[in-house]
């Protein structure tokens, strides 16, 4: 499928709203269609109560419209049964969710790679240094792409418990080979959790197919609102994961001195959820599946192509992670010698309104490791166009030129 980004632009009212801005800083978060926007006012406008907690008629409007969505989202990443749906805050959320709620074995190892984002590794380190765990970091090859080898051997010789690892990397913008780590790790006994935050913008999900125990990732990250994001556990997860957080609808009875959970989903959602946020998840997955993920990576390479070969031409720029475009989906990720990041960021937004992000891109172990500075970050959406990508790359070199 091929889409048309000046037609898709007309969807999204903040740029309707504001036509001299080029957001280049998807990756960090996408901008909301109207649907969206729609489907999150409607349960205030339409619903407006809680979910699961009384009978009259807007409560189980609210349940009804909230099992909808878990559905949509189950539908979405191929689950067995939307019951294995969880709704969290965040991907940030999920992963804390299995760091504290993982049922550890003394002895137990819990295995990442030096690439992930900060929400990937604060929590391990925070578990190794209380000694419940024993943190192993396996490194990624010089551009950032994954070392099978040395990941294969690190399993063999160690008791890997879990394996938890992005899908798709949000400084080099390369994709982990999900499929073979799953595979492997199961051989070895391992449990797997794949952080698919950049992925699910450009990449199909099928949990049943990848066989993953865990997977999580943030709505705000494929155009639905923030603060709201989701995890699936497996069966085999269900059986070892407890929840973190109890409260207000998760017990089926409570005495003085104990309590009786009910059953999943209902376990992992304590208190009052955010039913707006929910609701408009699913209508961003819905949008999503319409756009087809396989087609928003093909149009975010293309651009990537173009900013690439441009910006590569400009004396003193390094890209950060593989050469070749392809191999970085929508991320171009660079630094320019002798030039602040954080300066060249903000000029580009002061200048042209051109919005990028600059820094370490919350993976500041990668950065330190390998002796980088601040970087900037190109993200490209869908309704990004090559004219965009036109106008950056006079504006970067104009700046550039007088900079020096």
């Amino acid at each position: 499928m091929v889409f048309d980004s000046y037609k898709l632009r007309q969807e999204f009212p903040i740029l309707e709203n504001r036509r001299d801005t080029i957001y280049f800083d998807n990756a960090c978060t996408t901008l909301r269609p109207r649907c969206v926007i729609d489907a999150i006012t409607s349960y205030y406008t339409d619903l407006s109560a809680c979910h699961g907690r009384a009978q009259h008629t807007l409560a189980k409007k609210t349940t009804e419209a909230i099992a909808g969505a878990r559905k949509a989202l189950g539908d979405f990443i191929g689950s067995p049964s939307p019951n294995q749906v969880i709704f969290c805050r965040n991907t940030t959320d999920a992963i804390n969710r299995v760091v504290f709620g993982f049922r550890w074995n003394e002895g137990d190892s819990v295995l990442t790679t030096d690439l992930e984002h900060n929400s990937n590794l604060l929590p391990w380190q925070f578990l190794a240094q209380r000694h419940m765990v024993r943190h192993i970091l396996v490194p990624t090859y010089q551009n950032g792409t994954f070392d099978f080898p040395l990941f294969r051997t690190v399993l063999h010789d160690s008791k890997v418990r879990l394996v938890s690892t992005l899908w798709t990397s949000n400084v080099t913008g390369s994709d982990f080979p999900v499929h073979d780590i799953v595979e492997e790790a199961h051989r070895h006994g391992a449990l797997v959790l794949l952080d698919a935050a950049q992925a699910v913008l450009t990449h199909p999900i099928d949990v049943q197919e990848l066989q993953c125990d865990f997977l999580c990732f943030s709505a705000h990250k494929m155009f639905g609102p923030s603060g709201v994001g989701l995890l699936y556990l497996s069966d085999r997860a269900l059986d070892i994961l407890d929840p973190v957080f109890l409260g207000g609808d998760t017990v089926e009875d409570v005495e003085v001195t104990s309590y009786t959970l009910l059953s999943p989903p209902q376990s992992f959602e304590p208190g009052i959820q955010d039913y707006a946020g929910i609701i408009g998840f699913a209508e961003a997955s819905r949008f999503l599946k319409r756009l087809g993920q396989y087609a928003v990576r093909d149009h975010l390479v293309a651009l990537n192509r173009l900013a690439t070969e441009r910006l590569s031409q400009v004396a003193g720029v390094d890209v950060i992670g593989p050469v070749d475009p392809e191999k970085r989906g929508g991320i171009l990720n660079l630094f320019v010698e002798g030039v602040d990041a954080n300066t060249l960021a903000r000029l580009l937004n002061d200048i042209a309104q051109i919005m990028v992000r600059a820094g370490r891109h919350c993976a500041h172990a990668y950065y330190n490791a390998h002796n980088l500075p601040d970087s900037v970050r190109f993200s490209f959406g869908p309704y990004n166009t090559l004219d965009e990508v036109g106008t950056m790359c006079e504006v970067f070199g104009t700046i550039l030129k007088h900079y020096r």
